[in-house]
């Protein structure tokens, strides 16, 4: 079954990946492709991994929260960019 994402929603995942200063368009969306996605994601996982809070010295329960929305934000956007969602 095919996930159907609106735009909010993926605007909303590529701030979380790409930070609040990306200005995504429907353009960026149709854009992005899955390698610059996982690089995005790996990025994040870097310095929201729960994992990594005592290396940080980050609180773990913050970091687990900022692990969950970047998974989120790039299971939204590998699944539209790999044709396996789309844009409502």
């Amino acid at each position: 079954m095919q996930s159907v994402f609106t735009l909010d929603e993926l605007f909303k995942a590529c701030a979380v990946l790409f930070g609040p200063d990306v200005r995504a368009s429907a353009d960026f969306i149709n854009y992005l492709k899955p390698d610059g996605i996982k690089a995005a994601y790996r990025k994040q996982v870097l310095t929201t991994h729960p994992d990594r809070a005592l290396v940080t010295g980050k609180d773990a329960a913050r970091m687990s929260k900022d692990f969950i929305r970047a998974t989120a934000a790039y299971r939204k956007l590998i699944s539209v960019a790999s044709g396996q969602g789309s844009i409502a």
